[in-house]
């Protein structure tokens, strides 16, 4: 994984050489917003078991997904509408899994054996 300016600055020299040259770009992804950063006024393709499920113009696909593949990546974008509650919004896929991984173990005495990414997730 490379840190998040060099990120950048690849997406940004991307975008000026289809741009600028007009040279097309195949970027393979599961970011959406990535490709709708380096797709803009392109095509989007969705891809589902090596098959193209789903293509147009980058913000029709986005704003009006009819695969249900297309219709899980956007789904899965998080949509952040001010502090929410450790593990996400009631009912949502983090909160169900915070409560079942949790249940009966006050905070105070749950322990991580290992660092790993869904940490803070559960409070």
């Amino acid at each position: 994984m490379i840190d998040v300016s060099l990120r950048l600055g690849i997406l940004a020299l991307l975008k000026d050489l289809r741009e600028r040259l007009g040279v097309s770009v195949l970027f393979i992804t599961h970011d959406v917003a990535t490709a709708r950063y380096i797709g803009e006024d392109g095509e989007l393709y969705v891809i589902h078991r090596g098959q193209v499920v789903e293509r147009g113009p980058v913000e029709a696909i986005i704003s009006g997904p009819v695969h249900p593949c297309t219709q899980s990546l956007l789904s899965a974008i998080p949509v952040l509408h001010g502090p929410e509650a450790p593990g996400g919004p009631p009912g949502s896929a983090a909160a169900t899994w915070c409560d079942r991984r949790t249940a009966g173990t006050p905070a105070s005495v749950r322990r991580v054996a290992r660092p790993h990414r869904w940490k803070t997730m559960c409070t």
